[in-house]
C-alpha cells in the first residue's frame, strides 16, 4: 500500500510539474485537479481511519497558516480598497479568489506529500521533476529535432554560445525554478551521508543547466551569499532577518525607481543585456504606479487581470505583441498592493516569519526560510514565481521539512549561534518520526 502510494504520488507530481510539453503550454486544470484529488484522498482517509500522524499534522497546519496569512491580508486589504474604486467588476473578485484557491491547492498537495512521506517527499519530487523534464522536454526534442540537434544544443549550453536551430521546449520555467529549491536544500540542509546525496545535487544542477533560466543563476548566487555572509556570521535570527530585509528593501525599491525613471532601460542597453522585451513591458507597467505615499495600489490580482485582457485584445506594446504577464512579480505586487501594502508583505515575508520560527525555538527552520526567501525574491524580479505552483510548493516544503530536530535529519549545517536550543524538545510521532 505504501509503495503504491509513493509511486502514485511521484507520477501525479510529474504530471503536475509539466506546465510545458514540447514548448506548448499544458492545461492548468489537470494540475489543479491532481492537487484537489490528493487533498480529498488524505482528508477522507483521515476521517475514516483517524489522523494517522497527529504531531506531523499539527506541524503541517502551522506552516500552512504561515503561508496563507499574507494572502489573507492581501485579500482583506484589497476588499477594503475596492470599496472606494469605481472600476472594480465581479471578474476582479473571481480572479483574486481563483488565484488564492490554486495556491492553496498547491500548498495542500505538497502538504499531503509531507504528511505521508516526511522528508522523503523532497526526494520523490526530485524524481518527479526528472520524469517530467525527460518526457516533456528531452524526449520530444529528440523525436522532433533529432539527436544531432540535441547534441548541438547541449554544446552551445556548455560553451555559452547562442544556439541557432529548430529546437523548442528545452527551456522550461516553473520546473527549473522549483528544482533550485531542492538544490539549496541538498547543499545546505541535508546530511552529507544521506543516500545519493552528491548524485541528487548533481541532478539538480543538470536540470537547472538544461532549463536555462539566467535569473536563476543570480538567485542561487544571492541565496549562497545570504547563507555565508549573513546567516553564518550573525548571531541571532532577528539580526539576520533585519540584515536581509534591509538589503532586500534597498534592492527592490531601487529596482522600482529605476524602472519608473527609465534608467534601468538605459543601463541594460549600455551593458548590452538582452532582456527579451521585459524592460519594455516594465516601462509600460510604470505608468500604473508611483513610488509615493499617495499611491495605495490597485488591489491584489487587478493589474494581472488587466494585463491578461490587454494580451487577449492583441495589444501591440511590443513588436511581437503582448504576453499574458508582465514577468515581474515585484512590479505586479507593488502596483496591486501600493506604497503601504507592499512593504507590509515584504516585512512579514522576510522578517516576520523567521522571527516567529525563532520564538518557537526553530532556529534551523528560520535559517532555511531566509535562504529560500532570498532565492525566491530574486526570481520575483523578472518572473512570475509568485503564482507558479511548483515553485510555491517547494518554497513551502523546504522550511517544513527542516522543522524536525537536527538529530533526526542529521544535518551538518545548523548555524546556531544564539543561546536558544536548536529545536524545542522532540516529541515522538506516531510512526516513529519526530517533531519539534
Amino acid at each position: 500500500m505504501h509503495d503504491r502510494r509513493r509511486m502514485l504520488y511521484c507520477a501525479s507530481a510529474a504530471i503536475a510539474f509539466t506546465d510545458l510539453y514540447a514548448g506548448h503550454t499544458t492545461t492548468a486544470v489537470f494540475r489543479y485537479l491532481i492537487y484537489a484529488l490528493w487533498i480529498a484522498y488524505a482528508v477522507v482517509e483521515a476521517f475514516r481511519n483517524g489522523v494517522l500522524f497527529p504531531a506531523r499534522m499539527k506541524l503541517l497546519i502551522k506552516h500552512l497558516l504561515l503561508m496563507l496569512i499574507p494572502l489573507a491580508v492581501m485579500v482583506v486589504y484589497t476588499v477594503i480598497l475596492w470599496q472606494f474604486r469605481d472600476d472594480v467588476e465581479f471578474k476582479n473578485y473571481t480572479r483574486m479568489c481563483s488565484t488564492c484557491l490554486y495556491l492553496f491547492l498547491a500548498y495542500g498537495f505538497a502538504g499531503v506529500g509531507y504528511y505521508y512521506f516526511k522528508k522523503e517527499v523532497l526526494n520523490h519530487l526530485l524524481l518527479s521533476a526528472v520524469l517530467s523534464y525527460f518526457f516533456s522536454a528531452i524526449l520530444p526534442t529528440l523525436l522532433i529535432s533529432g539527436p544531432v540537434e540535441f547534441i548541438k544544443y547541449m554544446g552551445c549550453l556548455l560553451t555559452g554560445t547562442d544556439y541557432v536551430g529548430n529546437i523548442i521546449g528545452m527551456e522550461v520555467h516553473d520546473l527549473t525554478f522549483a528544482v533550485g529549491f531542492l538544490f539549496l536544500y541538498y547543499v545546505f540542509f541535508e546530511k552529507t551521508n544521506e543516500p545519493y546525496h552528491k548524485l541528487k545535487i548533481a541532478v539538480t544542477v543538470l536540470l537547472m543547466f538544461m532549463g536555462l533560466k539566467r535569473i536563476q543563476l543570480l538567485a542561487i548566487a544571492a541565496a549562497v551569499l545570504c547563507y555565508y555572509v549573513i546567516i553564518k556570521p550573525l548571531k541571532t535570527v532577528s539580526v539576520r532577518a533585519m540584515a536581509v530585509i534591509g538589503i532586500c528593501a534597498v534592492m527592490l525599491y531601487s529596482y522600482l525607481i529605476l524602472i519608473d525613471s527609465g534608467l534601468l532601460i538605459d543601463l541594460c542597453q549600455s551593458l548590452g543585456i538582452n532582456t527579451m522585451g521585459r524592460l519594455e513591458l516594465y516601462s509600460y507597467a510604470a505608468g500604473y504606479y508611483e513610488v509615493s505615499p499617495t499611491f495605495v495600489g490597485m488591489g491584489f490580482t487587478k493589474f494581472t487581470r488587466l494585463f491578461w485582457e490587454l494580451a487577449d485584445a492583441d495589444a501591440q506594446i511590443l513588436s511581437f505583441g503582448l504576453p499574458y504577464s508582465i514577468h515581474s512579480n515585484i512590479v505586479e505586487l507593488f502596483i496591486e498592493l501600493g506604497f503601504y501594502g507592499f512593504p507590509v508583505w515584504l516585512a512579514f515575508t522576510i522578517y516576520g516569519k523567521p522571527v516567529i520560527f525563532e520564538r518557537f525555538g526553530h532556529v534551523r527552520v528560520a535559517n532555511a526560510y531566509l535562504v529560500v526567501s532570498v532565492y525566491m525574491l530574486v526570481l520575483y524580479l523578472t518572473d512570475n514565481t509568485f503564482t507558479y505552483c511548483s515553485s510555491q510548493m517547494l518554497y513551502f516544503l523546504i522550511p517544513l521539512v527542516c522543522d524536525m530536530p537536527a538529530k533526526k535529519l542529521g544535518t551538518r549545517n545548523t548555524v546556531q549561534h544564539s543561546k536558544q536550543p536548536e529545536e524545542s524538545a522532540a516529541i515522538k510521532d506516531d510512526d516513529g518520526g519526530f517533531k519539534s
